[in-house]
């Protein structure tokens, strides 16, 4: 809806803008002096929106029909939208005119033979678009966690206090949806993961977030590892692979995730579960590594019977030594006995070299 009725331009010093408003029936104040009449060069006259030119400049209100946030724009791109969709009458904002003239049927890229349960299960549909709108619009485009505002939804994400995928019957229900920015979000679900969350969850998470803001600011947006050997807090895996580059960092996400006991002969666990360990539950965990360690051929040592050296397992045997050697053939070689690069290798645990009582060096023991 147009707000704006009058505005007021300037027709200073005469010239072809005069000249309009006048034949649209406009008086324009002259003055006569040297027995001619001139526009004074501060004049101005109040003017209706329709008779305005369609290339004009001036800043005009309207309402938004769907969301009825109040936008100021040019009278020329006024002009225009309205021009596009056949003068209507109907006033859209630049976020809501998309999901109105450009989304289903409309949209270029609409598929026909996808299901309805189809679209629900991607978000493609217009109670979701809505639902959406409302959540951002009554927490004012602001993230409840950490009070980052973007009035430009690029930055902020609308979550579900009970997770979309399970419970479908609040799906686009205003009260389940809650504003939050992208690091909020992440950090959310890298502590409870993605799916079948709750609201106890984010009521759960929420005092936890706010406390870690007092100090640092900004929120870890991924869960925080921790070596255990190095009594080392590794806030980033990606970083730390780089500093580390014989690491991998799905290595180091499966030893946190309890499928490798370790990485190199060192332990690494998500921080917050160490920290909430008992004693207890580290000597069952470290008892479950030494167990995994000793089936397959991954995480059994394996010995340099030349060099004296032992490795944690294979891989880093490969690493430090033969690099070209895949795991296949490395493996076939000491199961069969023969020479690697003419040195002689075994497994550990089949040359009764008992390791525990060995210094721990780099990536390997040392045989003293």
């Amino acid at each position: 809806m147009l707000l704006t009725k009058e505005v007021e331009i300037s027709v200073g010093c005469g010239g072809k803008t005069a000249k309009i408003y006048e034949d649209k029936g406009y008086i324009i104040p002259k003055k006569l002096i040297k027995s001619k009449y001139h526009i004074p060069r501060d004049t101005k006259i109040k003017v209706k929106i329709e008779d305005l030119q369609i290339n004009s400049a001036i800043k005009i209100e309207y309402e938004c029909d769907k969301c009825h946030d109040i936008v100021m724009l040019s009278y020329a791109n006024f002009y225009r939208s309205q021009q596009s969709h056949g003068f209507n009458k109907l006033t859209y904002c630049v976020h809501c005119a998309p999901s109105i003239y450009n989304s289903g049927k409309n949209n270029y890229m609409y598929n026909e033979n996808l299901s309805e349960k189809h679209r629900q299960d991607k978000r493609e549909n217009t109670e979701y678009s809505e639902f959406h709108r409302l959540v951002l619009k009554r927490d004012n485009y602001t993230c409840q966690c950490c009070g980052y505002q973007n009035n430009h939804k690029r930055n902020i994400i609308v979550h579900h206090l009970y997770s979309y995928d399970v419970y479908k019957d609040l799906r686009t229900e205003v009260t389940n949806g809650i504003t939050l920015c992208k690091t909020c979000h992440r950090n959310f679900h890298a502590k409870y993961g993605s799916g079948n969350n709750t609201k106890e969850q984010f009521e759960e998470w929420l005092p936890f977030a706010l406390k870690n803001l007092e100090y640092n600011e900004t929120l870890v947006p991924t869960k925080v590892a921790y070596c255990i050997e190095d009594d080392e807090i590794i806030e980033s895996i990606g970083n730390y692979c780089k500093i580390h580059n014989h690491i991998r960092p799905n290595y180091l996400y499966s030893c946190c995730n309890n499928k490798r006991s370790h990485v190199f002969g060192k332990h690494y666990r998500w921080y917050d579960d160490w920290v909430n360990m008992t004693q207890q539950d580290k000597d069952k965990y470290f008892l479950w590594c030494e167990k995994k360690s000793k089936t397959g051929t991954q995480g059994r040592e394996v010995v340099n019977l030349d060099t004296k050296t032992i490795y944690y397992n294979m891989s880093t045997a490969i690493q430090c030594t033969h690099p070209n050697y895949s795991h296949g053939t490395f493996s076939q070689r000491i199961k069969e006995g023969k020479l690697i690069a003419g040195e002689r290798w075994m497994y550990a645990d089949e040359c009764d070299i008992d390791v525990s009582n060995y210094k721990r060096v780099g990536k390997y023991y040392e045989i003293e």
